[in-house]
């Protein structure tokens, strides 16, 4: 009885172990692990990789970017906001001092407590009322928001207060409640804390969100 055997003196009845190497490899040419991952990232999609964005970049290019964007902001971005502001508190100095002194004439003229023009007869219903982007009201809402994006919050607050009024005088309930959210918040971040926190400023704001401007 004879038995036929491979070339590598195994019975060629037999199946390979599971673990055997095939013969046409051997363990020293198995590819290296760098290799294996150099293929993994061929094969991955180009835009679905984590990780993948800025892979190229050196650490030249790092320092670059990080001067860039500090020129960017020290050159630009503040010195642009700055202006705004500035430009802004004269624009309210002039026009918000005539506003208001020709709309208490208006309302002594025309008898007295009625609500002005712009506002609507139903208080409950006036979170849909609409201000011109000019208006003195946004104007001070924008320069607020300036002064808390450079974390200014204690100019923040004053511009957030007087605003709150204003639109309060108006019964524009939901630009009252983005005011007091947002004094609310510039107090709580200031440094050393010169007011307690405004707890009923937030709470005030949440109730008109909840039950006013559904």
């Amino acid at each position: 009885m004879s038995s036929s055997f491979n070339t590598d003196g195994a019975p060629s009845g037999l199946e390979s172990h599971p673990l055997q190497l095939d013969t046409a490899s051997s363990p020293g040419s198995l590819p290296p692990l760098s290799a294996a991952n150099t293929e993994l990232k061929k094969a991955a999609p180009e835009g679905g990789a984590a990780g993948s964005h800025g892979t190229c970049l050196t650490l030249n290019d790092h320092g670059h970017i990080r001067q860039f964007i500090q020129e960017f902001t020290f050159r630009g971005l503040l010195p642009h906001i700055e202006k705004n502001i500035r430009q802004l508190n004269d624009q309210l100095v002039s026009r918000k001092g005539l506003s208001r002194s020709l709309f208490t004439a208006t309302k002594k003229w025309f008898g007295g407590g009625k609500a002005p023009e712009k506002s609507i007869s139903e208080p409950k219903s006036t979170c849909g009322l609409l201000y011109p982007p000019e208006a003195p009201e946004l104007q001070i809402r924008k320069m607020a928001d300036l002064c808390f994006l450079v974390q200014h919050y204690e100019l923040a607050y004053s511009c957030y207060h007087t605003a709150k009024k204003d639109f309060l005088s108006d019964q524009a309930m939901l630009y009252a409640a983005g005011a007091l959210e947002m004094a609310a918040v510039s107090a709580f971040l200031q440094a050393g804390a010169p007011r307690p926190y405004p707890a009923h400023y937030m709470d005030t704001a949440i109730q008109t969100y909840r039950d006013v401007c559904k």
